[in-house]
C-alpha cells in the first residue's frame, strides 16, 4: 500500500476504504510510515486522514506533530483528523490553527473545534468571524453554533460588532440555529 502511494498510483477515490481499513488494523505501522522521507504530502496527508477515522489515540501527538507540517494540505490533513478523533488533547494544536496562514488550515480548525465541542475555545473562534476570508468566517460561525449556550450568546452579541463580516458571519449561523 505505501509502495502504491509512493509511486502515485493508488488512485484516490478507489481507495480510501481500503487505506482507512490497513491503517484500522495497524495504526502503528501508520504512525512509523508518517516519517518516512519518500512520501509524498499528499501520500502523507492520506496516511493522516487514515490515522483519525482510525481513532487510536496513540496517534494523536504524531497528529499534532503534523499540525506543523511546511505543507498546507498536510497541517490540514493533521488538523481534520484531530476534529474527527474530538479528544481535548488537540486543542492547543487546533488553536494554534485557527492561526494558520493557509486559509483551509483555518477553516479546518474550525471545523474541529466544533467537532469536538471545545468550548474553551469559543473567543479565539469570535476572532474569525473577522477573518478576511469567507469560508473561515462561515465555519467559525457554525462551530460556535456547536458549542451550545455559550456558542450562541457570542454569536448573538457579535451581531451587535461594528464589522459588517463579522456581524453577517454571526447572524447566518444563528439562522441556521434556529432552523
Amino acid at each position: 500500500l505505501l509502495a502504491d502511494l509512493t509511486q502515485g498510483q493508488l488512485p484516490y477515490a478507489r481507495s480510501d476504504e481500503l487505506v482507512r481499513a490497513v491503517i484500522t488494523a495497524e495504526p502503528a505501522a501508520a504512525m512509523r510510515a508518517l516519517y518516512r522521507t519518500d512520501l509524498a504530502p499528499p501520500a502523507v496527508a492520506r496516511l493522516i486522514e487514515g490515522l483519525g477515522a482510525a481513532g487510536d489515540y496513540q496517534a494523536l501527538p504524531h497528529l499534532i506533530a503534523h499540525g506543523e507540517d511546511a505543507d498546507g494540505g498536510v497541517r490540514t490533513a493533521a488538523v481534520t483528523a484531530l476534529g474527527v478523533m474530538m479528544h481535548p488533547a488537540g486543542a492547543v494544536a487546533l488553536e494554534r490553527a485557527l492561526e494558520d496562514p493557509a486559509w483551509r488550515v483555518r477553516s479546518a480548525a474550525a471545523d474541529a473545534i466544533g467537532a469536538g465541542r471545545l468550548t474553551a475555545l469559543a473567543d479565539k473562534l469570535v476572532q474569525r468571524l473577522a477573518d478576511p476570508v469567507w469560508d473561515v468566517r462561515f465555519r467559525a460561525g457554525a462551530a460556535l453554533a456547536k458549542l451550545g449556550e455559550a456558542g450562541v450568546a457570542r454569536l448573538t452579541k457579535a451581531t451587535g460588532e461594528a464589522d459588517a463580516n463579522v456581524r453577517r458571519a454571526a447572524s447566518i449561523a444563528l439562522v441556521e440555529v434556529a432552523a
